[in-house]
């Protein structure tokens, strides 16, 4: 197969690993461990097919490090599954990375609206009324 053709193959069988995987965990695991929503942010598969990288955001990020825990331990069982939702001659062998691409994108999301209310109070302080009723401006 050529580069191209298989890029296109590679991208397409990545593709299908993530919905399989979202379509999995949208059924549930039953594992304690694993709390709070979990996001599939990418899955790679390596160029011969036998394991793919899945990268996960898991929110809120106090459950990241048990949750994570629990799916490098569920992988071949979440494998198994995976293997009913999808077709392939081999199913790769499952990798769980954590992908904290989401968590710094809130931080700077919420640095940003601090920002701004800061901004709004101080421009609404310049705006405000002089004390004691007196008007602004000199006469």
């Amino acid at each position: 197969m050529t580069g191209e053709g298989f890029d296109r193959r590679l991208k397409r069988l990545n593709a299908n690993l993530q919905r399989g995987l979202e379509t999995v965990f949208a059924r549930g695991l039953n594992d304690p461990r694993i709390r709070g929503m979990i996001s599939i942010t990418g899955v790679s598969l390596t160029k011969d097919l036998k394991s793919a990288r899945v990268q996960v955001s898991i929110f809120p990020h106090e459950h990241e490090s048990l949750t994570m825990h629990a799916l490098r331990d569920a992988a071949a069982h979440i494998r198994r599954r995976l293997m009913d939702t999808i077709e392939m001659r081999q199913m790769p062998r499952l990798v769980f990375e954590l992908d904290d691409g989401l968590k710094k994108q809130a931080e700077v999301m919420g640095l940003l609206a601090k920002a701004r209310e800061e901004r709004a109070e101080s421009a609404g302080e310049a705006e405000s009324p002089a004390p004691d009723g007196e008007e602004r401006g000199g006469q």
